[in-house]
């Protein structure tokens, strides 16, 4: 079909009404699992509560899914709102078992964890900070606006009485604006929890808030830690749209509430993930407690962790592919490049994503498109060997493209091909092959009817 631009929609468009997710609503359309009161429960939205972004919308986590590792069978821990969902992703339970308010404490010492004559009902049992600090393994949540006084309840450790002394110390509970600063130096702890501004429908929500996540990515891919470090990208709840799989009711953790909830995005990226893989086994926010207890030999907080299935099925360590995958909106402004005029590049509908920050795509003296080899292995989820500097060997769709630095000729399963324009090896010793070479490689086309060049994949290797 057509091609459709990935970002023909500007924000104000794509700005919907938030619908209702919180315990009651929730269990209504669940309905005992018919799954079938959504657009009742949200009345006159209720045709939002039906819909979906699609990768027009959400790009970026469309294209890591395609490259990473996602998870189809992931549900929220139990029916209801943010606030629980975040005590589970820490402690396992909410400990409101008898609250009316179907598990939305106040925090216990305020907004800012600071003031100890405001104090509520604050939360004593064990959380996965508790045991890490037992193991003496540095942790941190991250969260934007800490500093300003604004922190809404959404961080679940200000529940906490025992880390009242480590908030007044800004060692544990973070402002956001401290987690680039803690990787630039090194500091980054053993686990980080980084609290992403709101994805709620409207406002500046989804699919805006989308580049957040694009941010913090990056910054992992571009540093030290990316070697040794797998990001989950979750959500504390479903937000209260509909869907069709009614999630499986497990024995209550202590705190007594139904659950599992209702489905919830997920996606593990990470050079350990298994590339473009969809996970089947069933997991919910407790299975990230129990992937931190198996990393770090922790033992479990009570029956809900324990018996949570672990994540191993959507890794596999034996293949890592350490290569980035640095994906960033610049369709408008490219990167810089030293070597001519940075170019902007698309792949299909999608822009061209990058392995290394400072080689973008660029135009040079002749007029040519020179478009780094790695970047266009790494979009199509190629597999890349080089034997030398010289020589870079790229399989994909059973095809083996075997190339050589400053040469015309490549090998396509072993049979010599002549392409318009010789490959190019910049002085970093990176590979780079001309937009109208690649038309000439097996599976790919290239269209460059529109201002922005298009790399078409097939997918198919014809």
């Amino acid at each position: 079909g057509n091609r459709i631009d990935a970002f023909d929609f500007s924000m104000d468009e794509l700005k919907t009404a938030d619908v209702r997710h919180s315990y009651d609503p929730m269990i209504d359309a669940y309905d005992n699992g018919k799954m079938d009161r959504f657009a009742k429960v949200n009345g006159k939205n209720g045709r939002v509560a039906m819909g979906r972004y699609d990768y027009r919308m959400v790009t970026a986590y469309w294209q890591y899914a395609q490259h990473f590792a996602m998870a189809d069978n992931f549900y929220q821990p139990i029916f209801g709102g943010s606030t629980p969902a975040a005590l589970y992703l820490i402690g396992a339970q909410s400990g409101n078992a008898d609250k009316p308010n179907k598990g939305n404490p106040n925090p216990a010492f305020g907004e800012l964890g600071s003031n100890k004559d405001a104090r509520w009902e604050a939360l004593d049992y064990k959380t996965v900070g508790d045991l890490l600090d037992a193991k003496k393994l540095d942790w941190a949540w991250y969260h934007p606006g800490y500093n300003k006084a604004s922190v809404p309840t959404t961080n679940p450790f200000l529940y906490f009485d025992q880390f009242q002394t480590t908030y007044k110390q800004e060692s544990r509970v973070k402002d956001f604006s401290e987690f680039n600063k803690d990787v630039d130096l090194g500091k980054l702890p053993s686990v980080a929890y980084i609290k992403s501004n709101s994805e709620h429908p409207g406002g500046n929500g989804t699919p805006k808030n989308e580049n957040f996540s694009v941010k913090v990515i990056d910054k992992i891919m571009d540093s030290k830690y990316w070697k040794e470090t797998a990001i989950i990208v979750t959500y504390d709840e479903s937000g209260g749209y509909w869907d069709h799989v009614p999630p499986p009711q497990v024995e209550p953790g202590p705190d007594g509430f139904k659950g599992l909830g209702p489905r919830i995005p997920f996606l593990l990226v990470s050079p350990y993930a298994k590339r473009n893989y969809v996970g089947h086994v069933q997991y919910d926010l407790t299975s990230i407690i129990k992937l931190i207890a198996w990393n770090f030999d922790l033992p479990s907080l009570n029956n809900r962790d324990a018996n949570a299935n672990n994540m191993l099925d959507l890794f596999d360590f034996s293949h890592p592919d350490f290569a980035p995958y640095l994906f960033r909106y610049e369709t408008a402004v490219p990167p810089s490049s030293e070597y001519g005029v940075a170019a902007n590049i698309m792949l299909n509908n999608v822009p061209l994503a990058r392995t290394l920050v400072d080689e973008p795509p660029f135009v040079d003296k002749s007029g040519k498109t020179m478009i780094l080899v790695k970047d266009l292995a790494r979009n199509v989820n190629a597999t890349v060997h080089t034997p030398n500097d010289n020589q870079l060997l790229m399989i994909y769709d059973k095809h083996l493209i075997e190339m050589k630095a400053n040469s015309d000729t490549v090998k396509v399963n072993g049979a010599a091909k002549k392409l318009s324009d010789k490959l190019w090896k910049s002085p970093k010793n990176e590979l780079y092959i001309s937009l109208q070479a690649i038309g000439e490689l097996p599976g790919f086309a290239v269209d460059t009817s529109g201002s922005v060049p298009v790399i078409v994949a097939g997918g198919s290797g014809k």
